[in-house]
Parts: structure tokens; sequence; C-alpha cells
């Protein structure tokens, strides 16, 4: 059942914070939670003096940051921190190793090329129509 003052349920219980307090909380800048605010993303509402006041919640701070809003990381978020680590150490192995590949490739294409070129030189040299009239002429002769 919602609750009058904030339009939450309690379970979702919801404490204000000011523009600044919230930012940091959410790790966000304080313009981009006027953003948020705009969107209807987070709930807040201007005080008698016209300061913000952003209602926030643990389920909002986790989903932004990984922390509560009494300030402890949570151990899911953390791991997921540590795995998104280890697959940028992955994906920077792989880059390398391919890399590496593409060289030994280039160097083995230049080395083909060079012993086409040496065979190519090797080779006897083509006879001309000249040479092959001459030959057939002294062969009859």
């Amino acid at each position: 059942m919602p609750d009058n003052k904030t339009g939450h349920r309690p379970d979702s219980v919801r404490t204000a914070y000011s523009l600044r307090e919230a930012s940091e909380l959410l790790g966000v800048s304080p313009e981009a939670l006027r953003k948020r605010i705009k969107r209807g993303t987070i709930k807040a509402k201007k005080d008698k003096r016209g300061n913000w006041r952003v209602f926030i919640n643990e389920a909002d701070s986790v989903r932004t940051n990984g922390r509560t809003a009494s300030g402890q990381t949570s151990g899911e978020v953390e791991a997921l921190k540590a795995h998104i680590d280890d697959l940028r150490e992955q994906l920077k192995e792989a880059n390398m190793a391919r890399q590496e590949a593409e060289e030994g490739r280039k160097r083995s294409e230049f080395m083909f090329m060079l012993e086409r070129q040496k065979v190519l030189e090797l080779e006897a040299p083509k006879k001309t129509l000249f040479q092959k009239v001459s030959e057939r002429f002294l062969k009859r002769v």
C-alpha cells in the first residue's frame, strides 16, 4: 500500500537528499541528476526555499553505482566489476595475439614472394621464335 507522503510502498523507503548529496551518492553530476528528475527517472520536489529534495531508495543507488544509501558497496556489483576487468584483460591479450598473427602472416607472405622471385630468376629463359626456327633448320642439315 502506498505511503501518503512519498507515494511509494513502505518496502521501498525513500530518503530525501539535497541535489548535491544525491548526486554524490549516485555518482553522477548534479546536471545529470537534474536531467533524471526532468525525465522522471528519479523522484524529487522543490522545498519552500526552491531547493531540490531528491528521494532515493537503496535500489536507486545500487542500480546507479553499486552503493547503497548507507554507502556500502554491493558484493554483486563488485563481482561484476572484477569480471569486466577480467574480460578487458582477455580482450587486450586477444588483440595482441591477433596483431602478432597478422604480422606473422605478412612476414610469411613476404618470404613467399621472395622465394617466388628467386624461382622465376632461376627458370630457364624461354626460346624465341628465331631460336626455335634455327634449331629445326639445323636438325635437317
